[in-house]
């Protein structure tokens, strides 16, 4: 049986194990397996036909999800983030026109799942209040820390780092210059 904490309004669907290690829902419309790609990390796998109103049936096949090992929180991390839980925080960063604003309320309110420390939903926590991305002379994305955890990177020549972050962020930078 499979529940979302995250979304309770979809109740609880049940999923018979095959001798194949595979789940098939009891209509035998979709399922999951888990997969071991060669980057040694394990996915769940979904597949099946979703029936869409005036198109007809498509195919999906695709990766829902990735196993991780947990994530624990320094405890300024996790108290900074505890003081958010249950708070409102609207969008600030979109031009005036933004589709966001029409499209919908643009703000998110802070909630966790119990059992899913160190994840807020589907995201996993990384810091208080700080990332930077970088990006190399093509605007291409090199790295993202708050995807990644990688805090140390080269800038490439002619390349971009984008600071991110409340005012009072502090982020260490360590310059060296190469002249050719």
């Amino acid at each position: 049986m499979v529940q979302k904490p995250q979304n309770p309004q979809y109740g609880t669907q049940t999923y018979v194990y095959t001798k194949d290690g595979i789940f098939v829902s009891e209509d035998g419309a979709r399922s999951f397996k888990f997969v071991k790609e060669t980057n040694g990390r394990i996915y769940l796998q979904q597949t099946g036909c979703v029936s869409l109103p005036f198109l007809g049936q498509i195919a999906i096949n695709f990766y829902i999800a990735q196993k991780e090992d947990g994530n624990k929180l320094k405890e300024s991390v996790s108290k900074a983030w505890a003081e958010r839980d249950g708070k409102k925080y609207y969008l600030l960063n979109e031009k005036y026109s933004s589709v966001m604003y029409m499209s919908s309320c643009p703000n998110i309110q802070v909630s966790f799942t119990k059992g899913l420390e160190g994840y807020w939903g589907i995201n996993k926590i990384v810091d208080k209040n700080s990332a930077f991305v970088v990006y190399d002379s093509n605007g291409a994305l090199v790295n993202a820390s708050l995807v990644t955890g990688i805090n140390n990177v080269k800038l490439p020549q002619n390349g971009t780092i984008v600071f991110l972050g409340n005012p009072q962020a502090k982020f260490r930078v360590k310059y060296n210059t190469v002249l050719k």
